[in-house]
C-alpha cells in the first residue's frame, strides 16, 4: 500500500487533475476506465476468490486487504484506481466450486490480465501500473510480469512501477524478498523517478522461506529482466504453494498432474477418467525420456543406464501438460529399448 502511494505521488505534478471523465473508454473486461490515475492497480485474486463475471471494482478476497487502505489513503482524488481481473480462479473443481483445470484457469487469467492492461495503456498514455497477484493469482502476475521484464509483453517494462507477489507458485528456491536482486531493501526506483519516495518504504525483515514454488518449473524465472528490483515476492515459510520443498519433485508432479485434472463431485468416473489420463501422458513421456536419455548401449552385452535425471525429477517435468508428447517417439524409444 505504500509502495503504490509513494510510487503515484512522484508521478503526479501538483495540482493535477484526473483525466476528463466524460471521455470515457469502452468495455474493459466488464469495466470502464473513467478517469486516468498516476498509478492503475490490477489485481489478480487466489483460487476460489474470483470467477469470470466477477465485479472488477468490488473489494473481496485476500487482496481486498491491500486494495482498499490504498484506496482510502490516496492524497487526492485520482490518484491511485484499481481492479481485479476476473477470471476461472479454479482448481479442477477441488474447491467445490468451477471444474476448470487449474492449468486452463491460469491461462485464461493470463489472457484477461494481458487485455485489460492493454486497453488501461492504450486509453491512458501516462499512467504506470502496479500488479498484484496472489496464490494462483501470483502465478499469473509473475507469468505476465517475465513477459514484461523480456520485452514480450503487451505494455512496456517502463509503464510498470512496481509488481507485488504473494504466496507466488513460480518461486524460486530460497528466492529473496526481490528476486534476482539478493540484499536489497528497498524497491528499485519507477523509470521517471528519483526513488526518493520508494526509498521510504521499509523492507519486512523477514528471512527468505528455503523452498520452492510448487508450479511447473518451466515457470520460473531467476530474476524479471528489466522489471528486476521492481518485483516483491512475499512468502510464509511453511506456504507449500510458495515453500515447497526443494528436494522434492515428486511433489511437484502430484500438483501438475491435480492442476490437469477435473475433480467433479458429480461425476466420480469424469474425475477418475481425468486423472487417469493426466497420468498416462506422463508416464508416456517420462518413459519416453528414459528410453531415449538415460539408455545407453545397442545390445545386452552393452547395456548400461546413465540416469541424467533422477526418476523423480523425470516424473516432475513430465507432468506438466505443456510438455510435449511425442507418440511416434515413443514408440521409437520403446521398439529400441524390446530389440536391445
Amino acid at each position: 500500500m505504500l509502495l503504490a502511494l509513494a510510487v503515484a505521488s512522484a508521478f503526479v505534478p501538483a495540482g493535477s487533475a484526473a483525466a476528463d471523465p466524460s471521455n470515457p473508454v469502452g468495455p474493459l473486461t466488464d469495466l470502464s476506465i473513467r478517469t486516468c490515475p498516476a498509478l492503475f492497480a490490477l489485481g489478480v485474486q487466489g483460487t476460489g476468490e474470483s470467477s469470470p463475471d466477477a465485479a472488477p471494482t468490488t473489494d473481496t478476497g485476500m487482496l481486498s486487504t491491500v486494495f482498499s487502505p490504498m484506496m482510502a489513503a490516496a492524497a487526492e482524488p485520482g490518484l491511485v484506481d484499481r481492479a481485479y481481473v476476473p477470471y476461472e480462479s479454479a482448481f479442477g473443481g477441488i474447491d467445490a466450486k468451477r471444474a476448470t483445470p487449474y492449468t486452463e484457469s491460469v491461462a485464461t487469467g493470463l489472457v484477461r490480465l494481458r487485455t485489460m492492461a492493454a486497453q488501461v495503456a492504450s486509453r491512458c498514455a501516462d499512467t504506470r501500473f502496479a500488479l498484484v497477484g496472489y496464490s494462483q493469482g501470483a502465478h499469473v502476475v509473475s507469468m505476465f510480469a517475465q513477459e514484461i521484464g523480456k520485452g514480450s509483453g503487451v505494455i512496456p517494462a517502463e509503464k510498470v512501477a512496481a509488481v507485488a507477489l504473494f504466496a507466488d507458485p513460480t518461486r524460486n528456491p530460497g528466492a529473496p524478498l526481490f528476486p534476482g536482486a539478493p540484499g536489497r531493501q528497498t524497491p528499485e526506483p519507477a523509470p521517471g523517478t528519483s526513488g526518493a519516495r520508494v526509498a521510504e518504504v521499509a523492507a519486512l525483515p523477514l528471512t527468505p522461506a528455503d523452498g520452492g514454488g510448487i508450479g511447473p518449473e518451466r515457470d520460473r524465472a531467476t530474476d524479471f529482466a528489466a522489471l528486476t528490483g521492481r518485483v516483491a515476492s512475499f512468502c510464509a515459510a511453511g506456504d507449500l504453494a510458495c515453500d515447497a520443498p526443494s528436494g522434492a519433485p515428486v511433489l511437484r508432479a502430484v500438483a501438475n498432474v491435480a492442476g490437469q485434472a477435473t475433480l467433479s463431485g458429480g461425476d466420480p468416473i469424469a474425475s477418475l477418467m481425468s486423472i487417469s489420463q493426466a497420468l498416462a501422458y506422463t508416464s508416456i513421456k517420462t518413459v519416453t525420456e528414459v528410453a531415449t536419455e538415460d539408455v545407453q548401449g545397442t545390445s545386452l552385452t552393452n547395456l548400461s543406464i546413465a540416469p541424467k535425471k533422477s526418476i523423480s525429477q523425470r516424473i516432475a517435468d513430465a507432468s506438466d501438460p505443456r510438455a510435449p508428447i511425442d507418440l511416434a517417439g515413443a514408440v521409437q524409444a520403446l521398439l529400441r529399448v524390446g530389440m536391445i
